[in-house]
């Protein structure tokens, strides 16, 4: 592995390989960017290949629009003599004649790539000529509409009847196969056509259950001293409960006593009172597992037996997308992966027509997207029935760039194993870039100092450290890396609270010390400014606490990721008021809106409420004692006319009704940034609206489905284009800023636990 630093050295390095396939591992801020631009610009000038030859994927809209304007620069000066490495007038032609292949040229995501191809191959691909790919929207409504189908169909098989009621009484209902469906409809080329499912269920018994509450029985017999102590009288009252167990031979019933169990874990009792209390509580522990693996393996048993079926809907689903021509984004990789696979001609005409593969962002790839990129690479004939690990690579056909690093995409199938394979077996020329141009010394330093010990190499899971390089000299501060906060017990709110008082204390430190910076784009040094500030964060549950904080410190904000805009208070009380019109038994959901800003009811008047006799269900009458006019009562009121008016409004008139009836816009009046408030309430209009044109009517569907939207791994391209004279911190996700540059960045919720575990 030889280290390729980004220089004029490199470029000539680039012009000597261009027929050589190269696997390049580059360093967060080490000139990615340009390395690629240096080697495309190369391989035009010598006449290794034309521009439209060329197809260069990477992980996002944003980065492909990025790529294609440095390779347009890099051609651009090449072509008129500001380059020195194009120094030959034939070189500059090519070059010039490059500049109008622009358009031609594969500069796009894999997915937009995939798309070329079946657009190319509709027919061979099962296509009709004409097809789309549906907004996530669309897609999602479509998904919808077949899984009511679907609903009907398996309640009314007779062959299924017996094991839907016991899931049924396992509490696992259609929103828990709906949960299974939508995990499955992500990952359907996984999906692989098995025997039908046996449907025949093994009788249900409470034998182990009543077996672990003998033995704590005995514990009680035969070592207790004392019939008064707190753990004596714990296992007492589980006799009753264990003489049911033992009497019932209704499955049904077994599984409602299993469900309805009395408290079984017990921590009390003393030592003096028993032979080994710590035996007796264990055993107490032992019978609440038995309890919870009883009931476990029963839920497990129905949802196997169900998934055959769910997976046979998911597959049937693929394939009417294809028939029909409407595609979801993961269907462009799946058909387009297929149809290079089963069609040698085909391949052979994709690979002739882009003769080199460039694969930006490699350490977020999967395997999908590997195998689509060495299918393309390849001269063997058999490499559709063969691994793509065995497929041998054409030289000069692929470079891969990527960082495994920088990988934060497993829960959309990145998957570092691939990465570490495809180093090792594709037998492509490695090299690094390890010198960064993107931060100061400080940051450098630091970074090498804590992951030095932190990364420990394990294919396929970790990535090793690799030691960059500094090239700026630094700026402003002795010391460009503080750490703030430290280890508290207490409440997690208040936690929140402390560190989010903690951050603004920063950013109005930043502003009124006039911290300096380096211009991102003139590069010269000036007084630092709030839009140069990003605050990351790894979840949305942290952003209320900072928001709050920040708002009092008289700092401004812009909440720049999607998945952030879904969790912010005006979003939040209005999926609330939303929820509450669609349900008026959702308590938490009419409660939450009562106590909104656009409701105003205090907690005092919600308890004189009750006090009086009052019900959250709003179709029920206002107790006799209190007025009309009060704020529970016409809130509740107000609510039941949204409810009443729901059939005869689409999602987005009911939406809207809320808005401008409740005063939402004006509201947001009292904020010190009203614009950003209004900014996020028309963008949840604008989706409901999406949802309408999507041809669905469903209200609950359509919050359910903003409440994924708030899940932070539900996007990849979650960044909001900023406004750059709006001078206002930036609040994103880590995920969401990805690729992006800032000046300043403060990291904050670094106590919350992942969704996932990596």
């Amino acid at each position: 592995m030889t280290s390729l630093p980004v220089d004029g050295a490199e470029r000539t390095a680039v012009r000597d390989e261009h027929g050589v396939s190269v696997f390049v591992e580059a360093g967060a801020g080490t000139g990615k960017t340009t390395a690629i631009v240096a080697r495309v610009v190369a391989m035009v000038a010598t006449g290794w290949l034309e521009l439209r030859e060329l197809a260069a994927i990477t992980f996002t809209e944003a980065a492909a629009s990025e790529l294609r304007d440095r390779i347009r620069e890099g051609l651009e000066a090449a072509s008129d003599g500001r380059d020195p490495q194009v120094s030959e007038p034939d070189e500059r032609d090519r070059c010039r004649e490059a500049l109008h292949q622009l358009d031609e040229a594969a500069l796009t995501t894999l997915h937009g790539f995939a798309q070329r191809i079946l657009a190319d191959h509709p027919l061979e691909a099962g296509l009709p000529p004409g097809f789309e790919v549906l907004d996530p929207i669309q897609a999602r409504v479509e998904l919808e509409q077949r899984w009511a189908a679907f609903v009907d169909e398996i309640f009314a098989d007779p062959a299924l009847e017996a094991i839907l009621l016991r899931g049924l009484a396992l509490n696992l209902g259609p929103e828990d196969l709906h949960a299974v469906a939508l995990e499955l409809d992500d990952h359907h080329d996984r999906l692989i056509a098995g025997p039908p499912a046996d449907l025949t269920l093994t009788p249900l018994s409470a034998d182990a259950v009543v077996a672990a509450l003998d033995v704590l029985l005995d514990h009680r017999r035969e070592s207790c001293r004392n019939d008064e102590d707190r753990l004596a009288l714990h296992i007492d009252g589980l006799r009753t409960w264990r003489d049911m167990l033992e009497r019932a031979h209704d499955e049904f019933d077994i599984i409602d006593l299993l469900l309805g169990a009395p408290r079984l874990q017990c921590k009390q009792g003393r030592k003096e009172c028993w032979d080994d209390v710590t035996i007796v509580r264990d055993a107490t522990v032992a019978l609440a597992d038995v309890v919870h693996t009883t009931l476990l393996a029963q839920r497990l048993t129905v949802l196997e037996m169900l998934t055959t079926r769910v997976s046979a809907f998911v597959t049937q689903a693929a394939n009417a997308r294809r028939i029909a021509g409407t595609l979801e984004f993961h269907d462009l990789l799946v058909f387009a992966r297929d149809l290079l696979r089963r069609d040698t001609d085909v391949r052979a005409a994709v690979s002739t027509r882009y003769r080199c593969v460039l694969l930006d962002e490699f350490q977020d790839t999967d395997p999908l997207q590997i195998e689509l990129a060495v299918l393309l690479t390849t001269d063997d004939p058999d490499a559709g029935s063969k691994h793509w690990s065995e497929v041998a690579v054409r030289p000069g056909a692929l470079v891969v760039v990527g960082d495994p690093k920088q990988s934060i995409y497993r829960f959309r199938r990145a998957d570092l194993r691939v990465y570490h394979r495809a180093r090792e077996g594709l037998a492509l020329q490695t090299h690094t870039l390890v010198e960064n141009f993107r931060s100061v010394p400080g940051v450098i330093d630091y970074v090498n100092h804590v992951f030095v010990d932190l990364l420990e190499e394990d294919p396929g899971i970790q990535a090793e450290h690799v030691e960059l390089h500094a090239h700026r000299g630094p700026v402003g501060h002795d010391e460009p890396v503080g750490v703030f906060g430290a280890a508290a017990d207490g409440r997690v709110a208040d936690i929140r609270a402390a560190e989010a008082d903690d951050v603004a204390a920063i950013v109005r430190q930043v502003k009124d010390q006039r911290w300096q910076i380096e211009d991102p784009m003139t590069r010269e040094v000036r007084d630092a400014q709030y839009k140069d500030i990003a605050l990351l964060i790894p979840s949305r549950t942290v952003l209320p606490a900072l928001e709050d904080a920040l708002e009092r410190a008289d700092v401004p904000v812009r909440v720049e990721s999607q998945s952030l805009v879904f969790s912010t208070a005006e979003v939040r009380d209005l999926l609330a008021a939303l929820s509450a019109v669609d349900d008026p038994t959702d308590e938490i959901a009419v409660v939450a809106t009562l106590r909104s800003p656009s409701f105003g009811c205090s907690d005092a008047e919600l308890m004189e409420f009750v006090r009086a006799g009052g019900h959250w269900d709003y179709r029920r009458d206002a107790p006799e004692g209190l007025a009309a006019d009060h704020p529970a009562v016409a809130g509740l009121a107000a609510l039941r006319g949204y409810w009443e008016q729901r059939w005869w409004r689409t999602v987005s008139e009911t939406t809207e009704a809320i808005v401008r009836e409740r005063h939402l816009l004006e509201l947001a009046l009292e904020r010190r940034r009203p614009r950003d408030h209004w900014r996020r309430v028309r963008y949840l209009l604008d989706q409901a609206r999406a949802w309408d044109d999507a041809g669905d009517a469903s209200l609950r569907a359509f919050v359910e489905w903003v409440q994924q939207q708030a899940d932070e791994r539900a996007r990849v391209m979650e960044s909001v284009t900023p406004e750059p004279d709006d001078d206002a911190i930036r609040i994103l996700t880590v995920h969401g800023s990805n690729g992006l540059e800032f000046p300043i960045v403060l990291l904050a919720g670094l106590n919350t636990l992942p969704v996932h575990s990596a």
